[in-house]
């Protein structure tokens, strides 16, 4: 339990796309629930005004609605990535595509079923557990990314960058290279192995964008 806390509950009345903007924080988790509410938490146990430093800010639209994390100029974007975790709990029946935009340091995406997610910007490490969707991830920065019984596609696109995919020894899946200068290489406990991605499975992992290295580690 976090020293500070502020809370925002939002009724989702009908089936939306979710964006979300502004998120500077230093680990952002992304879950559901069974229910029609929409919940983003900020913790803190070093901002003790955190209710006044970070406002959420919630648009809605017909068929979208957008969620905001507004720091006062008083806070300093260092500040945000060292002190404060974003919590966002989504309605599980009410996801149609969700699109994130944000800067933090870990990202953990668990018990999601929806047709698209969509990221931009920085994230250090990536969690992804229970996840069935089309995952684009498209981050400026290296990345290790843990994947745990995930369906659909991860499609990863970087420039210059050298990235880490962490999957379990019976995850199956086809990979594909595509963008110019890049490459895939494979490690099976701890030390490089031929590739062992299966061109039958459902599950795709896509490396895309130019001059950067994803290296696909079993453990």
């Amino acid at each position: 339990m976090s020293k500070y806390m502020s809370r925002v509950i939002f009724d989702v009345a009908s089936r939306k796309d979710f964006e979300t903007k502004n998120i500077e924080a230093r680990s952002v988790s992304i879950t559901t629930a069974d229910n029609e509410k929409l919940e983003v938490i900020l913790n803190s146990d070093t901002m003790e005004t955190l209710g006044s430093d970070f406002k959420v800010k919630i648009d809605e639209s017909r068929s979208d609605l957008e969620i905001a994390v507004v720091r006062s100029r008083n806070v300093a974007e260092e500040s945000a990535l060292e002190g404060l975790d974003v919590e966002i709990i989504f309605p599980k029946d009410m996801i149609g595509d969700l699109e994130f935009k944000l800067n933090c340091n870990e990202l953990t995406i668990k018990d999601i079923d929806c047709r698209n997610m969509e990221f931009g910007g920085i994230v250090k490490e990536l969690t992804l557990e229970n996840v069935s969707s089309k995952i684009e991830l498209d981050i400026r920065a290296d990345m290790t990314i843990r994947a745990s019984d995930v369906t659909g596609s991860i499609e990863i696109n970087q420039i210059s960058s050298e990235s880490v995919l962490e999957v379990p020894s019976d995850f199956s899946f086809r990979s594909v290279t595509e963008g110019t200068g890049n490459e895939i290489r494979y490690e099976k406990d701890g030390v490089p192995s031929d590739d062992f991605s299966d061109r039958s499975s459902e599950t795709t992992v896509e490396f895309n964008g130019r001059k950067s290295i994803l290296t696909i580690r079993r453990i």
